[in-house]
Order: structure tokens, then C-alpha cells, then sequence
């Protein structure tokens, strides 16, 4: 006996902790003492119910058949609440006729008492489509949305084999499979594509079950089948089965896009080729609309607005550098760039961000490889995203995190990577910090770790069974359920409740 009292005060801890049950829903296990109605249904003794903190019933498994929502539920049917009372959905283990539908397994419910999901038990008509045994969608409205066809059936002017059909709120047909071989968009597409369309009702994207040609160009179905549309018709993109020549560039099979007005967007190009005075590599490429280039990789340095730049470089519109891997040493403010670095330009050409391709020593720190630094527009440091632990200006910071300055090269903002005081005070690690130019605090928050719930841990999460309440006949049960959560759960919850949030300063660095 003792040892059982033990073990369920050890449950009970563990589902209030803040390394488990702070995130948890608050639920005890109920009965009734004698048949009663909870939310409009019918429950018996012995029927399992789950409530949350404010007395709404969330779960109720019957033994018994019942009626509910105008349809005669089987025995240990499982009837699912949201929070605010309203039948989310139905469980059972046997054919349901549920407002005129064949069911089985499983109704979903829109909060007008409407079913919105179901599987069919047998092919059934629905809206004048004969819909096979399958699962099934309806809008609130009633009209069907998803649903697989049950035999061969002309919609909205296409042919549409016996498979799974998609419709908008309105009612028009959204996507299908060809059940014929069929031209659209002057392109031949075999019968068992896949078809989905824009709002206008033209083809937005084909999932094309055999290899098939757009102009002189073949697309295949190797593992890229998809070919996508503009509204207008357009060709968007699609996959190259084979190498091509598209708009006067050699393209390798892979990936090619356009614009709506059909010149090429980006692609990949087979050989090496000099495109606007610029040696590019067999590589991905882009343009923009006005066939400027937008990316490439250079495989010779190219000198544009007074930066040396080679490798993947991508272009401003008015054909400065974007970005590039720089080909000579460039003094920035106090940091040193070497050829090898990766830089970011705006459309002023300034260096706004570089990315070290060695390590560095800059603020009298030796900063890794890979660590980003970005600049204000007078070449003074911004922000440095670290990758290891620095202690700057007499704070220690934590890695992996950006460390903002002001643009007077005061530390502004960090992540502490150990205890530290102000006005007092004490915060331990990994509180952010925010300080004013003049290097007084302005404001501290400490959030500590919280347990994440694994992510196959269902929405209704795991009740906690501390007991099971029996509610006894002839009482109120939202006000008798509160009560129980009350003397069960938030009295411990309260023990473990850990305080949190920021703590805010004035320009003298004392606390508000």
C-alpha cells in the first residue's frame, strides 16, 4: 500500500515538473456515479471522460450505444471536444450512417455540427459524383472537396479518371488525373498525369505520367515528373530530360525556369561560356526579366565597382557585385578580408556582410572559419555571428549567436555565457542583454529551458492519472471538475512555477 501511495506521488510530481508537465494539458481521469448527459451526451458508469482545467469535456469513450448529433453511435464509440465544448470527432469500430454517409472509422466535425471528413464504408453519391470507398472532405457548406471517384467522369471540361479529385469552396474542380491523353497548353499530356489548377481553371501543374515534349525540348519522369504554369499559360518550369538549347544558351538536364513573358529565368548551362563579358562556369545561371545576368559562377575574376570578384557571384540590377568570393585582400574599417572571403554588397556597393573562409584575428580575437560579420555603411562593425564562446569588452558571450555593436563600437546586444550582475542583481547564463550607446543596460530577459514534448506526442497530449474521480449524481460538472483540478494539480504546480521574463533599465543602468 505504502509503496503504491509512493508511486503515485511520484507520477503526480513528474506530470507538474517543469522538465515534463508544464506543457502538458491538465487532465484527470472521470466517471459518472449514474447515467447523466455531459455536453449534450448521454454518459454511463464506467464511460472513460478526460476534462481540462476549465470543466470542458475533451474526451468521453461510451460502452454503451448512444445517439448523438442525430446518428446512433456504436459501442465504445470515442467522442473527441475541443476546448470550448464543440464534437471535433468521432472513433468507431463498425459502419456508421452518419447524416446520410456510409462511415466507418473515423468523423470529423465543423463546430456547426456538420461532418467535414469521413471514410466512406461503400461508394456512395455526393453532390451527383458517385465517390468510391475512400476518405472523403466537405466545405462547411456541405460541397464536396476531396473525395476519389468511383468510375470515369467528366468535370468542368476535363476527363477525369477513377481517382483522388480536389475541389475549391466553390466547387470547382482543383485537381485530377487525365483519364484520356489530352492537349492543353498546345502540350500533349498521357492519360495518369496529374493535373492541378489555378483559380482561372488553367493548369497551375502537371505531374506528367510519360516523358512528353514542350516545344523541341523533352521533360522526362525520371524523379522531377512535375512541370509548372503561370495563370497566362506560361511555362513556368519544369526538368530537362536531356540536354538543350533554350534562348541561345547550351542548358544541362536539370532544373529550367521562365518568366511570364517566357524569356529564361534560370537554368543550368552545360559548358563553360562568356555571357555579357563574363567567363561562366558549367553551372547554375539566372537573369532578370530585362535579361541582365543575375548569378553565375565565374571561373576568371571580373573587376565591377571596384571589387575583384570570382566563384558564385550574383549581380545587382545595375550590374555591380551582389554577392561574390573576393579575388584580392580589401581593408575594411578594422577587419582585414583576404581573397577567399565571401562578401555581401548592397545596392550602394558597400560591403554589408562577409563570410571568413579562414580564421581571423579582428576585435583582438581569433574568430573560426565560417564566422559572419556584417558592417554598418561606415565600415564598422555591426554584428559578428560566432561561432565560439568570446568574452568582448569584459562580457563573456555565448557562441553560436549573433553579437550586435552600436555604430560607436559599444557592445549592444548577447547572450551571457555566464552569471552576471547588474544594478544588484544577478542573472545566470544565457540571459540576452541589451545595452545603450553610452554602455549602461537597458534590458535583461532570462528565459529558462523548457522540455519540448516529443513531436509524435499527440495534440491532446498524455492525461495525468492521479486518480479516478468518480462525479457523483445531481451536481454541477464544470463547477465540480474545477474544484477537483484545483486540489489535484495546481496547488503542487504552483511549487514549481519559476519566474521568468525581462528586467528593464534606465539610462543610468538602474532597475525600473
Amino acid at each position: 500500500m505504502f509503496a503504491r501511495r509512493l508511486f503515485l506521488i511520484i507520477v503526480g510530481f513528474l506530470a507538474i515538473s517543469p522538465l515534463y508537465g508544464r506543457r502538458q494539458s491538465q487532465k484527470i481521469i472521470f466517471t459518472v456515479e449514474k447515467e447523466r448527459k455531459i455536453q449534450g451526451l448521454s454518459i454511463s458508469p464506467n464511460d472513460y471522460l478526460e476534462f481540462n482545467s476549465d470543466g470542458m469535456l475533451l474526451l468521453a469513450r461510451c460502452k454503451k450505444t448512444t445517439n448523438y448529433y442525430n446518428t446512433t453511435w456504436p459501442q465504445n464509440t470515442t467522442f473527441e471536444f475541443n476546448k470550448y465544448g464543440y464534437l471535433e470527432s468521432c472513433t468507431f469500430y463498425s459502419t456508421v450512417v452518419v447524416h446520410g454517409f456510409p462511415c466507418k472509422q473515423k468523423v470529423e466535425w465543423s463546430p456547426q455540427g456538420k461532418p467535414l471528413s469521413f471514410t466512406l464504408a461503400k461508394p456512395h453519391k455526393i453532390n451527383g459524383y458517385l465517390c468510391d470507398i475512400y476518405y472523403v472532405r466537405l466545405s462547411q457548406s456541405g460541397k464536396i472537396r476531396y473525395c476519389k471517384l468511383a468510375k470515369n467522369r467528366n468535370i468542368d471540361g476535363y476527363p477525369c479518371a477513377p481517382e483522388i479529385v480536389r475541389f475549391s469552396d466553390v466547387g470547382r474542380l482543383t485537381s485530377f488525373t487525365l483519364a484520356e491523353d489530352r492537349v492543353m497548353n498546345n502540350i500533349l499530356f498521357h492519360k495518369g498525369s496529374q493535373i492541378f489548377l489555378h483559380r482561372n481553371g488553367n493548369i497551375w501543374k502537371c505531374i506528367i505520367s510519360k516523358t512528353t515534349k514542350i516545344e523541341e525540348f523533352l521533360v522526362g519522369t525520371y524523379n522531377m515528373p512535375e512541370i509548372y504554369f503561370y495563370e497566362n499559360g506560361q511555362v513556368e518550369r519544369f526538368h530537362l530530360l536531356k540536354p538543350a538549347t533554350i534562348k541561345g544558351y547550351a542548358c544541362a538536364a536539370r532544373h529550367t525556369g521562365f518568366y511570364p513573358s517566357g524569356k529564361l529565368h534560370y537554368a543550368q548551362l552545360r559548358n563553360r561560356e562568356k555571357i555579357q563579358g563574363m567567363y561562366c562556369n558549367a553551372a547554375d545561371i539566372s537573369f532578370y526579366k530585362n535579361g541582365n545576368l543575375k548569378s553565375c559562377v565565374l571561373t576568371k575574376p571580373v573587376l565591377l565597382g571596384g571589387i575583384w570578384g570570382t566563384g558564385k557571384s550574383g549581380f545587382h540590377t545595375s550590374g555591380n557585385f551582389r554577392y561574390c568570393e573576393i579575388a584580392q585582400d580589401i581593408k575594411l574599417g578594422k577587419v582585414s578580408l583576404v581573397a577567399g572571403d565571401h562578401v555581401t554588397l548592397d545596392d550602394e556597393n558597400k560591403i554589408i556582410n562577409c563570410w571568413l573562409s579562414r580564421k581571423r584575428n579582428i576585435l583582438g580575437k581569433t574568430l573560426k572559419k565560417s564566422t559572419n560579420i556584417w558592417f554598418y555603411k561606415n565600415a564598422k562593425i555591426k554584428s559578428i555571428g560566432a561561432q565560439q564562446i568570446l568574452r568582448i569588452q569584459g562580457y563573456l558571450c555565448q557562441g553560436y549567436n549573433k553579437i550586435h555593436f552600436h555604430n560607436n563600437g559599444k557592445i549592444k546586444e548577447f547572450i551571457s555565457a555566464e552569471n552576471i550582475i547588474l544594478d544588484n542583481l544577478s542573472f545566470p547564463a544565457n540571459t540576452h542583454l541589451v545595452f545603450r550607446q553610452n554602455g549602461e543596460p537597458a534590458r535583461a530577459t532570462y528565459i529558462p529551458y523548457s522540455y519540448e514534448p516529443p513531436k509524435y506526442v499527440s495534440r491532446k497530449y498524455t492525461p495525468i492519472k492521479i486518480n479516478e474521480v468518480v462525479i457523483p449524481n445531481n451536481i454541477d460538472v464544470v463547477a465540480f471538475v474545477k474544484k477537483i483540478f484545483y486540489e489535484h494539480i495546481s496547488q503542487l504546480a504552483q511549487k514549481t512555477i519559476v519566474i521568468q521574463g525581462t528586467t528593464l533599465f534606465d539610462e543610468n543602468g538602474k532597475r525600473k
